[in-house]
């Protein structure tokens, strides 16, 4: 027979059981409410917005459960990823481009027409009520950059034009009427020098008409400055790149290695040129430069195409790097007399 004591501790053990139990369950059900430990979170990188684009803010997502919060404590419960959105375009006033992206804000009225080929589109103006003085392009069209400005696409009364920053423009023959007098460009000198025009290659279209200007953004991109003393380091500068423009002086540094047809023609307003280590001088690359008074030259130039200092008659003295004799030695082509019968100064 149990004793009355044995029943007490029976009892109290029971009881104790029972408290543990009921403690255990307290804990589950809490650490469950609380969810710290019961999530096996992972976080998700927030993807920044753009300026048309909409972005994703950072949250957390279970791997147990696949549930999604906005928050690391798992507190917030979302349905889908916190989006962000877009930012919109921040034009500038002076400059016509977005401060976050290459997009440009485009004459109002402005359309492309697009062609067979996607990447190619030219400029028309059908929308346009009258002609602006100033015409602002656009970067792209329709998902199409710019590629290609045609013939008479601008019309003539357009004295100012603003042309994106992009990998390639091909500029058709006449593309940019008599009219324009400045050109402001959104992206690096170097990058333009790239860009082919297509050009005459006969002596009619050599005049002393009223050179244009070229204008780069500023270093803090909130305005422009003018070019007056081009500097440039690229390969290449291609057919009538610089054709026109009012610079005073043209140096090119070493890693320049030709100048193609007609690339400074008509630069009326250049004294100082500076070839750098050029090997090759293309034909009519310097015609019509009136005012050009010195030129160095580098004993890499062999040859001068036909007509590339024609009608440069205010030369006055070549310092040239290598010796007389190299210099002796040079194959003149017709039209170059100017540069050939200059003062020549040797910096052997």
């Amino acid at each position: 027979m149990v004793s009355k004591k044995a029943k007490i501790l029976w009892a109290i053990l029971i009881s104790f059981v029972v408290l543990c139990i009921v403690a255990v369950v307290l804990v589950v059900v809490l650490k469950k409410d609380d969810g710290k430990t019961q999530h096996h979170l992972i976080m998700h990188e927030a993807e920044l917005p753009t300026c048309t684009e909409a972005g994703v803010d950072k949250y957390w997502e279970c791997l147990d459960c696949q549930k999604l919060f906005a928050d690391k404590n798992a507190k917030i419960e979302i349905q889908t990823p916190p989006e962000l959105s877009a930012l919109g375009h921040d034009f500038n006033d002076v400059t016509y481009a977005c401060s976050r992206c290459n997009e440009t804000n485009a004459t109002e009225g402005l359309t492309f027409k697009k062609e067979e080929i996607e990447t190619l589109a030219f400029c028309t103006l059908d929308g346009v009520t009258g002609v602006p003085e100033t015409l602002v392009l656009p970067y792209s069209f329709e998902g199409a950059l710019l590629r290609s400005l045609g013939e008479g696409k601008i019309p003539n009364g357009v004295r100012n034009i603003v042309i994106p920053a992009s990998e390639l423009i091909y500029f058709e023959s006449n593309a940019l009427p008599d009219s324009i007098e400045a050109i402001y460009y959104l992206g690096d000198v170097n990058d333009w020098a790239s860009y082919s025009f297509v050009t005459d290659l006969g002596l009619e279209w050599i005049d002393q008409s009223t050179p244009h200007s070229f204008y780069l953004l500023n270093e803090e991109k909130t305005g422009w400055k003018k070019v007056e003393e081009l500097v440039l380091n690229g390969k290449t500068v291609e057919n009538g790149a610089f054709m026109g423009f009012d610079f005073t002086s043209v140096k090119l540094l070493e890693n320049v290695q030709r100048v193609n047809v007609s690339s400074f023609a008509n630069c009326s307003q250049l004294e100082n040129l500076d070839l750098g280590t050029i090997n090759i001088i293309g034909r009519n690359s310097f015609a019509g430069c009136a005012k050009l008074k010195t030129i160095r030259f580098s004993p890499n130039i062999s040859s001068l195409n036909l007509y590339a200092f024609i009608g440069c008659n205010a030369v006055e003295t070549v310092y040239y790097s290598g010796t007389a004799e190299q210099w002796q030695s040079i194959v003149w082509g017709i039209g170059n007399n100017s540069v050939k019968n200059a003062q020549v100064i040797y910096d052997e």
